[in-house]
């Protein structure tokens, strides 16, 4: 099953001196506005802007009609509006597209998308539907080429993708929005899932005058500890080389029975579990002896369950950030995976990590092609790890100054999620809570809200289909907060109908009256 986000389809070393210097903010002066230059004349225009930063950059205006997909390896094209396409390259080797709208069609809008999975390709589909709907839009590769993963190694191409890739490509597109155009976009928006999540928490972050909304998802704010914990769950999960400790059919088992524990507890059956962290799952009742079902588990499997929904067992460490925080993911232990998401669980079947986290450690981490993922001390090598690597987490909890800005956040996170632990994300939202930022602190939830999504695993996979985009452009332009959001469901089960997101804490309960697949059933409550 498959989840839309947003409308849009969007996903989803500092080393010393290369992480404390944040890029300078870009300077724009705005062109006088030329109320009889067309749309076809300003795109040509933009060729003969001068931006030392960038070391390549063509305009061309496009008709509506067929756009090939890059990535693609068939000939299918996307349909899209007439629009000046402009494509960029920032020294080393950040590509960066920007699609600007015929003046007419503009709708006023700045959307920025964020990259997926491990970055490498532009978000042309998401900003076919951006552009369609009257967005300037923009996306970039992250600075590196997808199936590439040498650029792990090498500092200044680590930087790009923790954060310069996408401060230059907002910086860029702003620039060519306001030639184009003649003024500067109303309000910025950035939208991303899984790698786009954990970017739009970085521009709050980091440069948070950039964009007005931000739609944040699955975005592994922890981003180090969520590389430990793959490798914790493809070491609890296979006792060596084709021989899992848990069988993938045997998770069929588990899910089974962690949904007849804990799904009703929000007031209905209905195959989703609202709130994972409260479930007192005891998969013991599985084991051989302990049940009279014909199927059962043995003692050392009903072992590795506990140990894949405890996480790894890292010392505890209490390390305190620049404002006096315990860090994201800096505390006792890293989040396992959440109860009611083992269908999920394809590392089971694996013989070794994937590629990426494997490249990450013997790359950025040890510096050894040789290095061994089994070698992995849980207890002295985090340290290594956060040591070497921790400057890829994002780097505070205190949003104050994007809060002081009128900045306006919206963070979705799916329960079935298996990249990004759920717990993180939920504890770096309650660090942000913590840090209130500078001056008078209204509530975390006047400026930033979180959304658990049960059933959901990253980006998509489950059960609710998210229109976030139209969400947050309300809070930012008319001061509406989402005190819930009423999504479709896709088309897998309980049925198709609809349900009720809430803000965390907030959960989704059943009044007790009505279809469960209808989300005037729900009311949001502690």
């Amino acid at each position: 099953m498959s989840v839309q986000q947003n409308g849009f389809g969007f996903a989803g070393l500092c080393i010393a001196s290369l992480m404390c210097a944040a890029p300078a903010a870009a300077q724009f002066t705005l062109p006088a506005i030329n109320p009889v230059r067309t749309s076809a004349t300003a795109c040509a225009a933009i060729n003969s802007l001068i931006r030392p930063e960038l070391a390549a950059v063509t305009a061309q205006w496009l008709d509506a009609g067929g756009l090939p997909i890059a990535a693609s390896g068939d000939a299918a094209a996307l349909t899209v509006a007439s629009h000046c396409r402009v494509s960029a390259t920032v020294a080393p080797s950040i590509r960066i597209e920007v699609w600007l709208p015929a003046q007419e069609a503009w709708n006023g809008r700045f959307l920025g998308l964020g990259g997926s999975g491990t970055g490498g390709a532009l978000n042309q589909p998401g900003m076919a539907a951006a552009l369609n709907s009257g967005y300037a839009t923009a996306s970039t590769d992250d600075g590196h080429a997808s199936g590439d993963l040498a650029w792990l190694g090498d500092e200044r191409r680590l930087r790009d993708f923790a954060y310069r890739a996408i401060y230059e490509m907002t910086a860029q597109a702003r620039v060519f929005i306001a030639d184009f155009y003649g003024r500067p976009a109303d309000y910025r928006y950035f939208n991303g899932c899984a790698l786009g999540g954990r970017q739009g928490l970085i521009e709050a972050a980091r440069f948070p005058g950039d964009y007005d909304g931000i739609v944040a998802g699955s975005p592994a704010p922890a981003f180090v500890d969520a590389a430990v914990l793959r490798l914790w769950l493809q070491t609890a999960a296979g006792s060596g080389p084709g021989q899992p400790a848990v069988r993938p059919d045997e998770l069929a088992l588990a899910n089974a029975e962690a949904l007849a524990q804990c799904d009703a507890a929000d007031g209905a059956a209905d195959l989703v579990i609202e709130e994972p962290g409260r479930c007192a799952f005891e998969p013991g009742r599985l084991q051989c002896g302990s049940t009279s079902s014909g199927r059962c588990l043995a003692p050392n499997e009903v072992a590795t369950l506990r140990q894949i929904y405890a996480g790894p067992p890292v010392p505890a460490i209490q390390e305190l950030d620049a404002t006096g925080l315990l860090r994201a993911g800096a505390g006792p232990d890293t989040p396992g995976l959440a109860i009611g998401s083992e269908r999920g669980w394809t590392f089971v079947a694996a013989a070794e990590p994937d590629p990426f986290t494997l490249e990450f450690f013997r790359r950025a981490v040890f510096a050894s092609p040789d290095w061994s993922w089994r070698s992995f001390d849980f207890f002295s090598d985090v340290a290594i790890t956060r040591d070497a690597a921790g400057w890829l987490d994002v780097p505070t909890a205190d949003l104050g100054s994007f809060r002081n800005r009128g900045g306006k956040l919206i963070v979705y996170q799916g329960w079935n999620d298996t990249w990004s632990p759920p717990e993180a994300t939920i504890d770096w939202y309650q660090a942000v809570a913590a840090a209130g930022g500078s001056g008078p602190a209204p509530g975390v939830g006047e400026f930033a809200r979180l959304f658990m999504v049960p059933g959901m695993a990253q980006c998509g996979g489950g059960v609710m289909t998210l229109e976030l985009q139209r969400t947050v452009e309300t809070w930012v332009e008319r001061g509406i907060a989402p005190d819930r959001i009423d999504t479709a469901i896709g088309d897998g089960p309980p049925t198709d109908g609809t349900r009720t997101l809430c803000p965390y804490p907030q959960v989704a309960r059943y009044r007790g009256t009505g279809t469960r697949d209808s989300s005037s059933s729900a009311i949001c409550a502690n």
